[in-house]
Parts: C-alpha cells; sequence; structure tokens
C-alpha cells in the first residue's frame, strides 16, 4: 500500500511531464528497505536517465515528491518540496495535518541534488529563507492545538502514523494552501478537513471526496491560485 505526488513548478516549462517522470521512477524505489535519502536520489537520477531519453531539459524535473507508504505497522510518509501531509485517528476521527512551506516561496526540488551547481545556486539565493512547518490537530471540527517550527533540512522524513492508531494517511500538493474568497485567504486546514471528510472508502473514494468538497468551494466562492493534487491510502483494519 503506498501513494505517490508530484506537484510541477508552474513557472517552469513541462514539469507535468517531468512530475510524471519522477512519479514513474519513484515506483521502482517505493519498497521499504530503501530510505527516504535513498527514495528520492534513486527517484531522481531515473527521472533523468528519461529526460536524456526523451530529450527534454533538466529542469522539466522541477516538481515535488511525496510519499506515504506502509511499513508493518505504520505508515511512514517522505516529503521533498513543499505540501501537505494529514492523517486521521481511528478512535475518534481527529485529524493531525503538517502544512510544509518554504517562507521564500521557492521549495527545495529533489532534482537539484543532481548537480552541485544547483545545490550552490539555491543554498546561495534561499539559504536563510527555512522551511516551515505547521501541525495542527482537530477533533470534532474543534482546533485542539496547534504548534509551528522551522528547519533547514532540505529532504524531510515525515511523520510516521502508527496503523493501530491511524486509519487514513494523504498527502496533498501546495494548491491547497491557495484558496481564497472575495474578502480573505482560507485556511490550509479548512480545505484539507473537508478532503479528508471521508463517507465511503470503496473504488475511487478519493475522487468522490474531491468531486463533493470542491462542489462545496464553488458554492462558497472559494477559489484555487495553484493545482490541487490528493493521494491518500485507507486501512481499514490494523493487522
Amino acid at each position: 500500500d503506498f501513494v505517490i505526488l508530484s506537484d510541477g513548478c508552474s513557472s517552469v516549462p513541462d514539469t507535468d511531464v517531468g512530475a510524471r517522470l519522477l512519479v514513474s521512477s519513484a515506483l521502482s524505489y517505493i519498497k521499504p528497505l530503501y530510505g527516504s535519502v535513498s527514495l528520492l536520489g534513486s527517484s531522481v537520477a531515473k527521472a533523468e536517465s528519461c529526460t536524456l531519453i526523451l530529450d527534454m531539459p533538466l529542469d522539466c524535473l522541477a516538481a515535488t515528491l511525496l510519499v506515504a507508504r506502509k511499513n508493518e505497522g505504520v505508515i511512514e510518509t517522505i516529503i521533498s518540496g513543499d505540501g501537505v501531509i494529514a492523517g486521521r485517528q481511528r478512535s475518534d476521527g481527529a485529524l493531525h495535518i503538517l502544512e510544509y512551506r518554504y517562507s521564500s516561496g521557492a521549495p527545495f526540488y529533489p532534482y537539484y541534488k543532481l548537480r552541485p551547481s544547483l545545490m550552490q545556486t539555491y543554498s546561495k539565493k534561499f539559504s536563510r529563507e527555512p522551511l516551515k512547518i505547521s501541525l495542527t490537530h482537530y477533533h470534532s471540527d474543534h482546533l485542539t492545538d496547534a504548534i509551528s517550527w522551522e528547519t533547514n533540512t532540505l529532504e524531510i522524513e515525515g511523520p510516521i502514523f502508527p496503523l493501530e492508531k491511524f486509519d487514513i494517511v494523504a498527502v496533498f500538493s501546495d494548491g491547497v494552501s491557495s484558496f481564497s474568497s472575495e474578502s480573505a485567504a482560507i485556511p490550509t486546514t479548512d480545505i484539507v478537513r473537508e478532503l479528508m471528510a471521508f463517507k465511503t472508502y470503496q473504488g475511487e473514494f478519493v475522487q468522490r471526496r474531491c468531486r463533493r468538497a470542491f462542489d462545496l468551494f464553488e458554492q462558497l466562492n472559494w477559489n484555487h491560485a495553484d493545482d490541487v493534487a490528493m493521494a491518500a491510502i485507507y486501512i481499514g483494519d490494523p493487522e
């Protein structure tokens, strides 16, 4: 059981193709024996070889990579770039929502590690702009607590969700943080909570939830300025 999500940089040409190459490449290294650094490094290296075959520029790989995968009694997560990771507790439906956002607005894409020059350029421009992580807990639609912190770590082993406590884990592109109404920005947590309000889990349950959520967003006149992508794992009964 696993999900892989990649979100291309909208200002760089052909990153829709690059994101697909990253996801396809990551499939070869999704097994738990590959740690986060190994999975990311191997995935971008294989994606680079695909760009050579396709005669595409390297910067088409300017895309994030988020992974959630089952590993024995847990779902472990990995993130390189920005986005959101969320888990839902089995016992009471409480949500744990983690948002990863770069204060510079320029996320660290895993393909930068392919070239020392790319690493140097990124570090020179953004080394003083840390990654900000916010953790929010919701219970029965009520905010219970929220904390945030900063890090200069470029590749993140995301939270680990024990299956005995969590039944759903989802990953999102940063588009969930781009919603606004006519008068104000909509909190990321409001969007994620609606997208996580699953009713059933058969078949394409994520697509069904997204359609219903976006119908509501349209009624509320909440519009997004960036692409929204979501993938989720549901584990009904822990083994």
